[in-house]
């Protein structure tokens, strides 16, 4: 038997259609009962065989595959996994209780089916994580979900037919610590609910509102003093709903991508000194907006792709010297820009496709060995100078 300890633990994911011929010799591979997480993506499963012999595997990802029947009855029996993914694969009105009788699950993403019968993951006491986005979800079924799975700590119910009454009735889970009700069908009513969550310390509300609410949308979630990360891309917000988020001094993530914030939002984000990742990208904070983000101590990660951002905003950028991962795609930045970059000795990823860099800027910016991968596409560099960047670049010349 091969011993897990001596050779480690594998991960792999089978995105491409695999031949027959291919199936007999995976089989025979030694290290199968290494594997501890195994993930298919293709439009075949045929892996049955295989499966059992990866005598310690834990977690299970399927997806783009049709399943059937005897499937579902083949995975219910593998009494070894504490997570399961099976999405985009559950067509037609299938039976999935051999799913919901798998007692060691723990992890269940059953999100991108057309039908299944939810009531028959709702004795799953022991699930922690469930995912079901995309599943035409409304409030009805959203009540049943928090009367039955109390003991979720994270739920992820994004895009589906959520409005504020079922809002109301998922706040009742008093034990979620992350919540995803992205892309449902709220007004602007839903933040007195889910404040009354107060152990949640994740939030995702991207894409809510169907119409320009401004401020109210931001007013909805500032009184959540207890959150430590929060996403509200994709909604109008604008300064004044920003200046409401810069309550939530506890916040060490913010996404707010493309929320109509300029200058004066910026500076109300400038307060949260908590910050280690901030995405503001597709906004309009300028050069200026970016000075006031040098105050941010604890910022190892920004994103401020596509915000009118040029050589004196790169410079601005480059004095936030303990930024580990930088994405300044789609601006106005140039070999000057470049330059100022280049100097930031603690870099370890660097997005900066879609700018006005020239092979002078290139070439400094590809001496920054300490770069682990870095996107340079778009922008006017000879194909001599791409050569210099190696194996650490991310390119799709053409």
């Amino acid at each position: 038997m091969m011993n897990v300890k001596k050779f480690g633990k594998i991960s792999i994911n089978i995105r491409n259609r695999v031949s027959d011929s291919l199936i007999e010799p995976i089989k025979r591979n030694q290290f199968l009962e290494c594997f501890v997480k195994f993930g298919i993506y293709s439009q075949d499963f045929k892996f049955h065989e295989i499966i059992k012999m990866m005598k310690n595997l834990k977690s299970l990802s399927i997806g783009n595959c049709s399943i059937g029947e005897e499937d579902l009855k083949f995975i219910g029996e593998m009494n070894h996994l504490t997570e399961l993914e099976l999405c985009e694969c559950l067509t037609g009105d299938k039976d999935i209780r051999p799913i919901s009788r798998m007692s060691q699950l723990t992890k269940l993403n059953i999100s991108k089916n057309a039908k299944y019968h939810l009531s028959d993951i709702f004795d799953m006491k022991q699930l922690k994580i469930l995912e079901i986005g995309e599943n035409f979800i409304g409030d009805e079924q959203a009540e049943l979900l928090s009367n039955h799975l109390k003991q979720l700590t994270i739920l992820r119910i994004n895009n589906n037919l959520i409005h504020s009454q079922g809002v109301k009735h998922l706040s009742k889970l008093d034990q979620l610590t992350e919540l995803d009700l992205s892309g449902n069908a709220f007004n602007d009513t839903i933040g007195s609910e889910i404040a009354k969550m107060e152990q949640l310390k994740t939030l995702h509300v991207n894409k809510l509102a169907r119409h320009r609410m401004g401020s109210r949308l931001g007013s909805q979630f500032g009184n959540l003093f207890q959150l430590t990360s929060l996403s509200i891309s994709n909604n109008y917000i604008g300064d004044e709903g920003a200046n409401e988020i810069s309550n939530l001094t506890q916040l060490t993530e913010l996404y707010v991508h493309g929320a109509e914030i300029g200058y004066r939002g910026a500076r109300s984000l400038s307060v949260l000194h908590q910050l280690t990742k901030l995405d503001i990208s597709t906004n309009h904070i300028g050069d200026e907006g970016v000075r006031l983000f040098k105050q941010l101590s604890k910022l190892t990660e920004l994103v401020v792709f596509n915000n009118r951002i040029g050589d004196v905003g790169a410079q601005l950028i480059s004095e936030i010297p303990q930024l580990t991962s930088l994405v300044v795609s789609s601006n106005q930045i140039g070999n000057e820009g470049a330059k100022s970059i280049s100097q930031m000795s603690k870099l370890k990823y660097l997005s900066i496709n879609g700018n006005q860099i020239g092979d002078q800027g290139a070439k400094l910016l590809s001496e920054m060995n300490q770069l682990r991968r870095i996107e340079v596409y778009g922008n006017n560099i000879s194909n001599e100078i791409f050569q210099l960047f190696g194996i650490k670049i991310q390119n799709k010349l053409k």
